[in-house]
């Protein structure tokens, strides 16, 4: 995983996906207690996931904690 920025994360998939059509649960967490978070999905690739972290405002936000898993069929 690459922190881009403030919220702004790419997952790199070691081996490619058959397509951009996988399942992608993502959890993340301020680490607080704070809740109200979301993830926005900005690009999808057999190879890559990249997503921000969003408070309910929409504002990005970085996250303490952030749990992905990628289900699908490998390439």
């Amino acid at each position: 995983m690459t922190d881009n920025g403030t919220g702004d994360y790419t997952i790199a998939i070691s081996t490619d996906m058959g397509s951009a059509n996988y399942s992608h649960p993502i959890g993340s967490s301020l680490g607080n207690g704070g809740s109200g978070l979301d993830t926005d999905i900005q690009t999808k690739a057999a190879g890559s996931l990249r997503f921000h972290t969003v408070r309910d405002d929409s504002t990005k936000t970085d996250c303490v904690h952030i749990s992905v898993s990628i289900l699908g069929d490998l390439a």
